[in-house]
């Protein structure tokens, strides 16, 4: 719903004090966002991050600028052909968290008013979900940035946890009181 991809059906979503409904057909141009099946084209570096732009329009440096705070340049530096070498089908010749890292300096190559991250790490191994919570702390300090995870290492960095219970936002929780919870396997009890 934050995307603008589905329409609420009851409420609305805010951004400032403006229902973003009302500016549909410019939003997600403000959007960044990195879902947990981030799409790759079978084409460079350079087009992937910068999804959409017209060849003439493409900013390399923009794109350094992004990869760096995504924490991939040295391996594109490493690659032969650098920017202009192909991925492959959905990034065949990454790893999970070097397409994620793509994904991400795709959102940020954008420079967005909003980066929105969905299940980010979902697929990852837990060494490589702890570089990328590394990366995303950084970056999320720039940006307005909302999180959805349900692994517990995501949200270490946030400023404010909001729980979805029963299909209700409720919180928000302490980064602490979650951590207690997980240790001793409690099933969370919100009361009001």
């Amino acid at each position: 719903m934050i995307a603008g991809l589905i329409v609420p059906t009851q409420g609305s979503v805010l951004a400032g004090r403006q229902d973003i409904s009302e500016h549909l057909f410019d939003w997600p141009s403000r959007i960044g966002l990195v879902a947990q099946a981030s799409f790759l084209l079978d084409a460079s570096v350079r087009e992937n991050v910068a999804f959409g732009a017209e060849s003439h329009e493409i900013d390399d440096e923009r794109i350094w600028w992004a990869l760096e705070r995504a924490r991939l340049v040295d391996h594109v530096h490493s690659l032969p052909d650098g920017l202009s070498a192909r991925l492959g089908d959905r990034g065949a010749k990454l790893s999970g968290g070097q397409v994620q890292r793509i994904a991400i300096a795709r959102a940020l190559y954008k420079d967005p008013a909003v980066l929105l991250l969905d299940e980010p790490t979902a697929a990852l191994d837990r060494g490589t979900e702890q570089e990328l919570v590394e990366s995303l702390a950084e970056i999320s300090s720039q940006y307005t940035t909302v999180l959805v995870s349900h692994r517990l290492p995501m949200l270490r960095h946030c400023d404010r946890i909001l729980r979805l219970l029963e299909g209700r936002l409720v919180g928000p929780v302490t980064y602490k009181d979650l951590a207690s919870e997980d240790a001793v396997g409690a099933k969370p009890v919100i009361g009001g």
